[in-house]
């Protein structure tokens, strides 16, 4: 076994030196010696692949390729009672035709590199028979899903999607209703997304047998303290975590495929 293992970041929360320290100090204790940020997702895949990191807190577009492939998803995030979460397309007005008439609107998206933001809502599009590259009239990305939201209000574009919590999270929360503010009841609902399983703590597939079955029990063992699961959770801006059943990500790894890492 390796004397110390390489934990790695992604660039959305590596770059904020508080809490990558506080991460660093908390995997330390379990046989970490270095925690690393990769400059970009896919930085962070190769670097899982290769060899070069042997355990990574990796978000599902990453987890979906690297687990097909050999990685294996040993925690989880749960946040606000749910393990999983969806995509809410909606678009403005009361008399909307609904996923029937989207042929030709104009649609906004949050970043190429979003699950609920881009990715999943595709893939919504496709079960309904449109193709998601030639369906609408316009697509742009706006980077952040109020300025999603704002786009459709303002009807600069008809259609757009924002996460929201998984059907069976307590309490419920879809992003363009608490974004709207007081001009929600413009806004309508088109449909939603399967279940995206949330962010989670990846292996390498090049780690050996022995260093996994380490990894496992180390990481086990640290969230099985109360108090070291807060801190851990708190720094990874999660409620908590629990143990994915095996494909967990690997059903996700179609949708993952047409989205670009960089």
């Amino acid at each position: 076994m390796k004397p110390q293992w390489i934990f790695a970041l992604p660039p959305s929360v590596g770059d904020s030196m508080q809490r990558a320290q506080a991460i660093r100090s908390m995997l330390g204790a379990v046989g970490c010696g270095s925690v690393r940020t990769a400059l970009t997702y896919s930085a962070l895949m190769t670097d899982l692949l290769d060899g070069n990191v042997d355990v990574a807190w990796a978000p599902p577009l990453v987890c979906a390729r690297v687990e097909p492939l050999g990685g294996r998803v040993m925690l989880r995030a749960v946040r606000g009672g749910s393990n999983s979460y969806r995509a809410a397309l909606f678009t403005r007005g009361a008399d909307a035709p609904g996923m029937v008439g989207i042929k030709g609107l104009r649609a906004a998206w949050l970043d190429q590199r979003s699950m609920s933001g881009y990715v999943l809502p595709r893939s919504v599009l496709r079960e309904h028979g449109w193709n998601p590259d030639t369906c609408f009239s316009r697509q742009k990305f706006l980077g952040s899903y109020q300025a999603c939201v704002e786009a459709v209000l303002n009807g600069k574009v008809d259609v757009s999607s924002t996460y929201a919590t998984g059907a069976n999270a307590n309490p419920q929360r879809v992003g363009w209703m608490s974004l709207a503010g007081g001009r929600v009841g413009e806004l309508t609902p088109l449909a939603y997304s399967e279940e995206c399983p949330n962010d989670g703590v990846i292996l390498s597939p090049a780690v050996s047998a022995a260093d996994a079955a380490a990894l496992t029990a180390a990481f086990q063992t640290l969230v099985s303290d109360q108090a070291t699961c807060r801190r851990l959770a708190a720094a990874l801006d999660v409620d908590g975590f629990d143990v994915p059943p095996p494909g967990t990500y690997a059903r996700l790894k179609e949708d993952a495929e047409h989205a670009p890492l960089e």
